[in-house]
């Protein structure tokens, strides 16, 4: 993030770029010829739910200052809040835990395919 940037908006074109990142993955995932990136691709989709799950928690945070700096310092919308963010970011932590049981149950078979299929040599 650049110094100059409104953070106001460099926040939301990075949930845009996310959106997109996702939208291209889809297309690339549907592609002939992208077999043997799946067990990588697995680790970097891991990888990206986790980073999601933290930042549902920093954005939760800044919810709730939020909330409070308009003098929403009880109950009512701020416990709504806390716990829908809170809800979002244990979804996803149970997303990163389902993904590691995948890719520990499917990735190594997949990369030795891909290595096989390439005709790499294994070191």
């Amino acid at each position: 993030m650049t110094a100059r940037r409104d953070p106001t908006n460099e926040l939301y074109d990075r949930a845009c770029d996310l959106l997109d990142a996702a939208r291209e993955l889809h297309l690339s995932a549907a592609r002939e010829g992208t077999d043997e990136a799946i067990a990588a691709t697995l680790g970097c989709v891991e990888a990206a739910l986790g980073e999601l799950a933290e930042r549902y928690r920093v954005l939760g945070g800044a919810g709730d200052r939020m909330l409070r700096a308009a003098g929403l310092s009880g109950g009512g919308p701020r416990l709504e809040a806390e716990a829908r963010f809170a809800s979002v970011a244990a979804a996803l932590d149970r997303a990163v835990a389902r993904s590691v049981a995948a890719r520990a149950a499917v990735g190594p078979a997949l990369a030795e395919l891909a290595i096989s299929r390439s005709g790499w040599q294994r070191c």
